[in-house]
């Protein structure tokens, strides 16, 4: 549970109703080559307890040749009530719930304040497996980058609901849908999309938004039978 910085190598431990990891407010949590496990509702939260209208503030999670699981049936990251970033490098995750990140407001815990405490999310990705859905409210922005052939398997944002899911894939990383996804901005170093499987699901992008604009508002068929669609 970290309120600094927190760096640790080689590190192997296990909490029977805890997250694997906790990082509040404007501190990081860095490892090294660790094993670790939780049990608690997610396996790392990343939050803040006062308001997150302060700009400055950015909660950071680093996870680097490590193991990282959960035992509990919630996501594999969660995020509220403040501004993340996480790094991902060559560490193996374990998680039941299919749920790779939940980044939602709260109404439980007096974080924040109802309706403006959401989470914002920047995960990036570097050589690095990833899988399960991503999962985002009204109040609540996530964007993923995927870099240094990254592969991952998920639908993101399959509701239509967040505030903001934006998805980069350098021309070495790749995606497979696991379901309908929507995103408010596309890039991708692959202008013909053929780094994206579709699995016969469709991803939808935002054709109104500038960071669109490369697509044309065109609509383009992926391989595995699905499309990618102006929304």
């Amino acid at each position: 549970y970290s309120t600094g910085e927190v760096v640790a190598n080689k590190v192997t431990g296990q909490a029977s109703d805890s997250p694997a990891a906790i990082v509040e407010g404007d501190n990081s949590v860095t490892l090294n080559e660790c094993d670790l496990t939780g049990g608690g509702d997610s396996g790392v939260m990343l939050y803040q307890v006062t308001s997150a209208e302060d700009t400055d503030v950015v909660t950071r999670f680093s996870a680097l040749n490590s193991r990282l699981a959960t035992t509990g049936e919630g996501p594999m990251f969660y995020v509220t009530n403040t501004a993340a970033q996480v790094l991902l490098a060559d560490t193996e995750l374990e998680f039941d719930s299919g749920i790779l990140v939940k980044a939602a407001g709260n109404e439980t815990n007096n974080w924040g304040i109802p309706g403006s405490n959401g989470g914002s999310l920047t995960l990036t990705a570097k050589g690095q497996r990833l899988s399960g859905d991503i999962l985002c409210d009204a109040q609540s922005e996530v964007r993923l980058l995927l870099t240094e052939g990254s592969v991952y398997k998920g639908a993101v944002n399959s509701d239509a609901q967040a505030a903001g899911l934006s998805l980069t894939l350098d021309e070495s990383s790749g995606w497979t849908l696991s379901g309908d996804s929507y995103v408010t901005a596309l890039t991708n170093a692959r202008s013909d999309c053929a780094n994206i499987q579709s699995a016969g699901y469709h991803l939808y992008y935002a054709a109104d938004n500038p960071a669109n604009t490369w697509l044309g508002g065109r609509s383009l068929e992926l391989a595995g039978g699905g499309s990618l669609l102006p929304w």
